[in-house]
């Protein structure tokens, strides 16, 4: 992906990253970066990924924004504490792009106070694609299978 292709300034007017910019950085490996070859990702160490952040942040911040999130916040908790059944059945689908990783935090009962939510694994339709997304619930909390 060249500065030709994206357009920062736009995606900010249009508050979304085009879904060929999408298909691009899912063909560079930029949705699993720190993800273990083994499960579909590049394997980058913490130093490797930084500096990749670094460069994609330096040309379009909000394409920064995106890609840490979904690998940060989105599945970090999966790859680092996840099941290897777990790892196998997730990681791939967001290493690749074809499923994008979210963090939706907000509930009634405690706002975006993290620490007094309860979680609940959905998956959620995005405009584009399909997330994996960690969503507050007022139920009980339930296993990730």
């Amino acid at each position: 992906m060249s500065q030709e292709t994206n357009d920062p300034a736009r995606n900010d007017r249009e508050e979304h990253v085009p879904p060929e910019i999408m298909e691009q950085l899912s063909e560079m490996g930029a949705f699993g970066l720190q993800v273990p070859a083994e499960w579909s990702g590049v394997g980058l160490t913490n130093t490797q990924y930084a500096r990749m952040v670094e460069i994609v942040g330096g040309h379009d911040l909000g394409i920064g924004i995106c890609l840490g999130a979904h690998q940060s916040i989105g599945f970090k908790g999966i790859l680092l504490y996840g099941s290897e059944q777990q790892k196998a059945k997730y990681l791939p689908d967001v290493a690749t792009g074809r499923n994008i990783a979210a963090f939706c935090l907000t509930e009634p009962s405690s706002g975006s106070d993290a620490s007094v939510s309860s979680w609940l694994l959905i998956l959620c339709a995005m405009r584009c694609r399909h997330s994996l997304c960690l969503s507050t619930s007022s139920q009980s909390k339930p296993e990730l299978s």
